[in-house]
């Protein structure tokens, strides 16, 4: 069994776990290293204001990081509201597709989106069975 969390601070290191084994299994899909300026990178954005609008989710089996869902709240002030979001990325491990994981995540950012009055969730989708 998984549980879905908020991706915190405390969550880096599984998360670049998850990023690594991601990447051994699919090599043909992920070209870039979840390095240090990596980490460095998701550090800073904990406190970077810029990410003040972002939610991401992650879904956890046995302490460690199976899925990832990223979202971002669009602001505008032609309208003068937060009514949408992007969701910029949803993955879940090679080995723990079929389990519903994807789905939890997606329930998960759509419940926080309506709590928060986002009536659009905006999501491109790739056209393969990966995405």
């Amino acid at each position: 069994m998984f549980k879905i969390k908020e991706f915190e601070k405390d969550d880096i290191d599984r998360v670049i776990a998850f990023e690594r084994e991601l990447r051994k299994q699919e090599p043909d899909t992920y070209y870039w290293e979840p390095d240090e300026t990596y980490r460095k990178l998701l550090e800073q954005s904990f406190t970077d204001e810029r990410f003040k609008t972002a939610l991401s989710f992650i879904a956890v089996k046995e302490e460690k990081v199976i899925g990832r869902i990223d979202a971002s709240l669009i602001t505008s002030r032609s309208d003068a509201s937060c009514y949408s979001a992007y969701m910029d990325w949803i993955c879940v491990l090679k080995s723990e597709r079929h389990h519903k994981v994807a789905q939890a995540l997606l329930n998960v950012l759509r419940e926080k989106c309506r709590e928060q009055d986002v009536g659009v969730l905006i999501a491109l989708t790739a056209n393969n069975d990966e995405a």
